[in-house]
């Protein structure tokens, strides 16, 4: 849930944005996770790990996403904008991040199995010109998965609590909306697609489609 990309150009183009859809700063925040101390079949130590991931932010990212991170970490949000290699690359991009977004994420459910973690999630977020809110998302983690040579030894078990998979899901289109200049066209465009989907004519005559490529 690392919101970058989308976020920053809001932040860049650094015009006003529209009322309505974000709101004033607020000062009372939170983060969260679901009751007891263990999700599935997974330990209470790595249960405690990927909630920490999740819902660290500006306050406590060196040691409670950082920290649990493996050295050849991957990180990659939705729609692959974003691609991360290494521990140290994705210490720059932490640090980058909260410079100028503050987030607060809040665990709603989660499904823990073998060496995956998937969480869905709230976020709150200020870009610094107001506060997005209550935006829904997903994360995948995948833990290390230690060679089995190793099996017992006491570094092997240490690194089976490290997260060498990260991929959030985060529909960024309420970020984009708000973006001025282009913010008005992504609406248009994302109304328009929902309404023609929902007609006889379709969106291929109004958007355009494969039948207009052959």
């Amino acid at each position: 849930r690392q919101v970058s990309v989308a976020a920053s150009a809001v932040v860049a183009l650094g015009a006003a944005v529209p009322s309505g859809s974000i709101v004033a700063s607020s000062p009372a925040h939170s983060t969260g996770a679901p009751a007891g101390s263990t999700c599935g079949d997974f330990s209470a130590r790595r249960t405690r790990v990927a909630r920490e991931i999740l819902t660290c932010n500006q306050e406590n990212w060196e040691t409670n996403c950082l920290a649990h991170y493996s050295d050849d970490l991957r990180y990659v949000d939705g729609p692959g904008l974003t691609n991360v290699r290494g521990k140290d690359a994705m210490a720059t991009y932490l640090r980058n991040q909260f410079a100028f977004s503050n987030q607060w994420l809040t665990v709603t459910d989660e499904t823990c199995a073998a060496d995956t973690y998937v969480a869905e999630w709230s976020l709150d977020m200020d870009l610094g010109t107001g506060e997005l809110r209550k935006m829904p998302g997903i994360s995948v983690l995948r833990f290390v998965q230690p060679d089995a040579s190793s099996a017992g030894d006491a570094a092997s078990s240490e690194e089976a609590n490290l997260v060498a998979y990260h991929r959030d899901y985060l529909p960024d289109g309420k970020i984009w909306e708000n973006a001025p200049i282009v913010g008005p066209l992504v609406k248009l465009q994302r109304q328009t697609y929902t309404s023609c989907m929902q007609t006889d004519i379709g969106c291929a005559k109004i958007l355009g489609g494969v039948a207009d490529e052959k």
